[in-house]
């Protein structure tokens, strides 16, 4: 990583004004856990292209990674403006608005909106993204569909994806909404 790193800041030294090489930059600070400086790339890459969906899309991430949720959500609402049809920006936005710590920062209807949307894109075959209509349904206290919705996801996890550890967390989060209560992440 420390030669890409290098790599895309020779880059920049030889056209500071390329906006990729700062976004991409800013994904190589990120994996390493050097979150200021990522932050710090992804806005220099939307200084010189405003209309960069994908790194408003990743800063929103970073600042998500960083516990930094009321950023995250600003940076996810940016990334839909710009293409509001990115399923990723869909499903994270909803899920920070289904299940986010800071109450004052949820809002289930939008979130159900959202994964709707983001469901609709994916042909209901996504078992993340329908974890995250799930939740979003669970929150605005649609419990029946929030059931049935993770019942879905969790039977696309074990199946079409093989992914125990994904199933594992939509079977927790469906006791939840048997039980009748929102999964709220901490």
């Amino acid at each position: 990583m420390d030669e890409a790193i290098a790599q895309y800041q020779q880059a920049l030294q030889i056209n500071p004004h390329y906006a990729e090489a700062c976004y991409n930059l800013g994904n190589a600070f990120r994996q390493v856990g050097r979150m200021n400086e990522a932050i710090a790339y992804y806005q220099k890459a939307l200084q010189i292209k405003p209309d960069y969906a994908e790194a408003c899309y990743d800063l929103g991430n970073t600042f998500r990674e960083m516990g930094k949720l009321e950023e995250a959500i600003t940076d996810y609402q940016k990334a839909l403006q710009i293409h509001p049809d990115y399923v990723e920006a869909l499903n994270n936005l909803a899920r920070v608005l289904a299940t986010c710590p800071q109450a004052s920062l949820r809002n289930g209807k939008q979130a159900v909106e959202l994964a709707q949307r983001a469901n609709q894109l994916t042909g209901n075959e996504n078992p993340i993204v329908l974890g995250t209509l799930a939740a979003a349904y669970a929150e605005a206290g649609r419990f029946p569909e929030a059931v049935q919705t993770a019942q879905r996801a969790l039977h696309l996890a074990q199946t079409q994806s093989n992914n125990p550890a994904l199933a594992d967390v939509i079977q927790s989060q469906l006791k939840l909404y048997q039980a009748g209560r929102p999964f709220h992440s901490h």
